[in-house]
């Protein structure tokens, strides 16, 4: 939320660029992707055009066809959630066996119906 309230997006979001500090406060790291919101600006400092781990990545920022927005963010991020709940890589499976996947490894249906899979949609929706 603070990277898009600054007006950047991260556009590299994994569980390799998550840290988890004392306390419990969690940091995104690795910010050579991140470029800003505003559609059309270029910077010699945001030299990547897509994500650089396609594993979290929705189809489109993989393909090129966006530079990405906070919805494909909190995409990543519930790819992210995917992998650390079932040990699996959501992109290595049938979206129509994420569900059993999730319900397999003990996830709460609440936390399958309302939280995850409705983020992992493609493309990714924008949530408020």
């Amino acid at each position: 939320h603070a990277l898009h309230t600054a007006n950047l997006l991260h556009r590299d979001v994994s569980f390799k660029n998550i840290m988890i500090q004392k306390g419990g406060r969690v940091r995104l790291i690795d910010m050579g992707s991140a470029c800003r919101l505003e559609p059309g600006y270029n910077s010699p400092h945001s030299l990547s055009t897509v994500p650089l781990n396609h594993a979290f990545a929705s189809a489109d920022m993989s393909a090129g066809e966006t530079r990405g927005s906070p919805a494909h963010e909190v995409h990543a991020i519930a790819k992210c959630c995917f992998y650390l709940l079932t040990g699996r890589l959501a992109h290595e499976l049938a979206s129509n066996v994420w569900r059993s996947t999730l319900r397999s490894a003990g996830v709460d249906p609440h936390v399958t119906d309302r939280i995850i899979l409705p983020r992992m949609q493609q493309p990714p929706e924008e949530f408020g």
